[in-house]
């Protein structure tokens, strides 16, 4: 399972606001949101050791993701 009991309580925790961006088609604007909360709260160091000796460029692969995305939004 690649999701722990926090954080699927994490991800329902965002279930109302999804449905509100959803009425206001807004849905890109909540995956912004809940991308950048992640990863406040699941930081990539947290993986386990075994998967990431796995792929040691995972992080560096979400790092730079993260960075186009806030160049995106203007952040």
């Amino acid at each position: 399972m690649w999701k722990t009991p926090e954080q699927v309580a994490f991800l329902k925790g965002f279930l109302p606001t999804y449905f509100w961006h959803i009425e206001e088609g807004k849905v890109k604007d909540f995956w912004a949101e809940v991308i950048e909360e992640w990863f406040k709260h699941f930081p990539l160091r947290d993986l386990p050791s075994d998967m990431a000796k796995k792929d040691v460029s995972v992080e560096k692969a979400c790092t730079e993701a993260r960075a186009r995305k806030i160049q995106v939004s203007g952040c």
